[in-house]
């Protein structure tokens, strides 16, 4: 079941299939107002509006509790109608698991309700980021109340599900049953080609959230190898996708380095997914905190499907997830935002770049092993396998 939002914005086409049914429901929020016409006017907000006072408030406004459940992405038409298209699948066809995935927070609100009418559901919540988020500038407002109602609405859950050890362990103060369910690499079957370049590429594909995330090391480094002579300002390609090109370009202002800038907007994923396939070196850009660590998100295992190196930033704390990530897979570099990583950043971009000048064919992530083990349908094969060994219980066993 889906909101008809997705007939406005850019979807995954793998997810468009044909054998498996689709239920639309109706919707009426601040997104589908914000949308043009086409789906090529998405509903962006500039990185200067939502850092500004206004942006700030809006955005804590439409995450809490209870401003979500009115205005916030599905808002309360389409809890309402989704439940009610719900419960007559329930009914009809004879449904036994629900699943719901944050975000939005609606399509769990859906579930809850369903759970309260039908309790013999079992119902699996997954979060692929945190609704309880601590990072600096993303607080919710009245944070005790949204700690109550996550803890009221999840404790009907069987089973929670997310996507990193780091989120496990925040996770696990609102619900008792947590486990982990990596978002794994996904199949490049239908992935598109890699087409040769003539020039070595760094590639951002994404938003990029001000005050936790930061490329300025990386400028800078760039801009002083390139003045020192170690790289050509003719070879070099910043490319950024997304939807706060505004900071890209910035930082390419910041460091003198405009014309080696290549800014796309918003573009299909299949067009995203060619970008990262082409790129010399792939660039994740992460936060770490005392009390928020380990937010791997979906886009490094985007970055290992493409087969190209990644170069990892990581702002604030140190974060053993990440570093055990990086120590498995070998898929390129991390380092942390900090002057004395600059000499790491710069003979890593060095060696990349030699290699790519010589025409050296390479294969990554450096443990091919583990990433064949890590594919998605291998970690959802056993996921289900798990949590349906015993009729609908769920096995001890880890996944």
């Amino acid at each position: 079941m889906s909101s008809r939002n997705r007939d406005l914005f850019h979807t995954d086409p793998s997810l468009e299939l044909p054998e498996v049914p689709l239920t639309s429901v109706t919707t009426w929020d601040l997104r589908r107002l914000a949308a043009g016409r086409g789906k090529n006017e998405q509903p962006v907000v500039s990185a200067a509006t939502k850092a500004s006072v206004v942006g700030r408030l809006l955005r804590k406004l439409l995450d809490s509790f209870p401003f979500n459940v009115l205005i916030g992405d599905g808002g309360l038409i389409y809890i309402l109608a989704g439940y009610r298209a719900a419960k007559k699948m329930v009914q009809e066809e004879g449904v036994t698991h629900v699943f719901s995935t944050f975000r939005p927070y609606s399509d769990h609100l859906i579930a809850y309700l369903l759970k309260r009418r039908f309790p013999h559901l079992f119902w699996v919540a997954d979060f692929r980021d945190l609704h309880l988020d601590e990072k600096h500038g993303r607080q919710l407002l009245f944070w005790s109340f949204q700690l109550w109602c996550n803890r009221t609405i999840l404790s009907g859950t069987d089973l929670l599900t997310t996507v990193s050890e780091g989120l496990a362990r925040k996770l696990s103060q609102v619900a008792s049953a947590v486990r982990l369910l990596r978002n794994g690499i996904p199949d490049i079957a239908d992935w598109p080609q890699r087409q040769p370049t003539s020039y070595f590429s760094i590639t951002y594909t994404g938003r990029i959230y001000p005050g936790e995330q930061n490329a300025e090391l990386l400028f800078a480094t760039l801009a002083e190898m390139i003045r020192a002579g170690k790289i050509s300002a003719d070879q070099i390609r910043l490319i950024y996708a997304g939807p706060t090109p505004e900071l890209w370009q910035q930082w390419g202002e910041a460091h003198g380095l405009t014309a080696q800038l290549d800014i796309h907007g918003f573009l299909p994923l299949t067009q995203a997914r060619q970008l990262q396939v082409n790129s010399t070196v792939n660039l994740q850009l992460a936060f770490s905190s005392v009390g928020q660590k380990g937010d791997l998100s979906s886009k490094v295992y985007e970055y290992l499907a493409a087969g190209n190196p990644i170069l990892t930033i990581i702002r604030g704390e140190p974060d053993k997830e990440f570093e055990t990530f990086f120590a498995t897979f070998r898929p390129g570099q991390l380092i942390y935002d900090r002057p004395e990583d600059r000499v790491t950043l710069e003979a890593f971009i060095l060696e990349r770049y030699e290699a790519w000048q010589s025409g050296r064919e390479e294969y990554w992530p450096g443990n091919q092993e583990a990433a064949l083990a890590w594919r998605t349908d291998v970690l959802m094969d056993t996921f289900f396998d798990s949590l349906l060994n015993t009729q609908g219980t769920l096995s001890e066993n880890e996944f």
